[in-house]
């Protein structure tokens, strides 16, 4: 999915927060089977929505706007969409998802704000041990302006247009975050934590939202410096594709993927966040008191009928969680039994490697979850 602005008013799928049900590579080429085992087809039960990209064994970045997709399994390994010949070996279910802390989205009036669009989604088995990764970029420097850069998805070929069944790959040139602010002045908010990219003709668009915006690296292999978020329309010669760029968010991809991946990659060097030896690990699960205590700790491993952990209805819901809170049921209850933020705790710091809770602030963005047949109308300009 990306995002698309005007599209939006009227379909989930043409928001170019390319977060809906269609999303593409417009202009592209079908890429070579096998060049890109990284990138990760995210579905629910319509199909593909959005992309991602593996970064470890059981890890895959995408865009935060996608959680809203009601994404439950991860493709990864597939050429073409519609050969499910491999699907035992190349279909994963989802663990828990991991959106930023301070992901927000307003879209009450112009500009649209649309920021931090970054997510974790941990896999509930890994992957294969032969299969590559792709890198991240932790230098704010890379990309430079006026670089070339490539992207990869299934979304729409054409604004408006259909999926395509097959891997698409396009090359298109930075601009600077100066330019890309005053091609979006009065519709889009452009911050430091974003890239954007776009040639004639050329952008990734629905449908691509959450995979990756790469170069290639000093030793070949490929680069990740952004993830498809949102833009108006697509290919519009006067918007630009808008990624977020990944060195912004380096320390905390680097973080949570420490802190919930059973196989982070090596370059992350965990044993940084190891606990101290000193530490008493915490391993039993909170209670609720009957006098509410200063802090407590989520339940570790909680998750919901969904999948979803506690991070999700601190990023979807107000302090109490009143709207979801009681719902979706999981095998240890519901997320105000389980999580500090729905019960209206602080949340304090755990030093449990395998805790899934956030650490910044909750999203402050309203969540238009009505329902899967409410997903259209929720995503104005998004490119999911």
């Amino acid at each position: 999915m990306k995002l698309q602005l005007a599209s939006c008013l009227f379909l989930s799928s043409q928001l170019w927060t390319r977060v809906s049900s269609q999303q593409r590579i417009v202009d592209g080429t079908e890429a070579e089977p096998d060049r890109y085992p990284y990138a990760v087809s995210f579905h629910n039960f319509e199909g593909h929505q959005c992309g991602g990209s593996l970064i470890g064994r059981d890890t895959v970045l995408t865009a935060a706007h996608c959680n809203a997709a009601a994404i439950d399994k991860a493709v990864i390994g597939r050429h073409n969409l519609r050969d499910t010949s491999n699907e035992r070996e190349d279909e994963f279910e989802l663990a828990s998802k991991i959106p930023h802390p301070e992901y927000f989205r307003d879209e009450s009036e112009k500009p649209y704000t649309i920021i931090n669009d970054i997510m974790l989604v941990f896999l509930r088995e890994p992957v294969h041990q032969d299969i590559e990764f792709i890198r991240l970029n932790p230098y704010e420097s890379v990309p430079q302006d006026e670089s070339p850069v490539t992207v990869i998805g299934w979304g729409h070929t054409a604004e408006g247009g259909q999926l395509s069944d097959v891997l698409l790959e396009v090359e298109v040139t930075t601009i600077s975050n100066k330019i890309c602010s005053h091609r979006y002045e009065g519709n889009f908010v452009i911050d430091d934590g974003m890239v954007c990219a776009a040639d004639e003709g050329k952008d990734s668009c629905n449908g691509d939202s959450g995979g990756p915006l790469f170069v290639e690296g000093s030793d070949g292999s490929d680069l990740q410096v952004g993830v498809v978020s949102f833009g108006e329309g697509c290919a519009r010669s006067e918007y630009p594709g808008v990624y977020s760029r990944v060195s912004t968010y380096y320390d905390w991809i680097r973080r949570e993927t420490c802190a919930s991946s059973s196989y982070p990659p090596a370059e992350f060097n965990c044993d940084e966040f190891a606990p101290s030896p000193t530490a008493q690990p915490t391993t039993q699960a909170h209670t609720v008191s009957a006098q509410p205590t200063s802090s407590c700790v989520d339940t570790p491993g909680w998750v919901d009928s969904f999948q979803d952990s506690c991070s999700w209805y601190e990023a979807n819901d107000t302090p109490g969680c009143p709207k979801y809170g009681d719902s979706s049921r999981g095998e240890m209850g519901t997320a105000k039994e389980n999580c500090c933020y729905c019960m209206k705790f602080e949340v304090a710091p755990t030093k449990s490697p395998m805790t899934l809770s956030p650490t910044g602030q909750p999203s402050q963005g309203e969540d238009c979850w009505g329902g899967f047949s409410e997903l259209a109308c929720c995503h104005v300009s998004l490119f999911c």
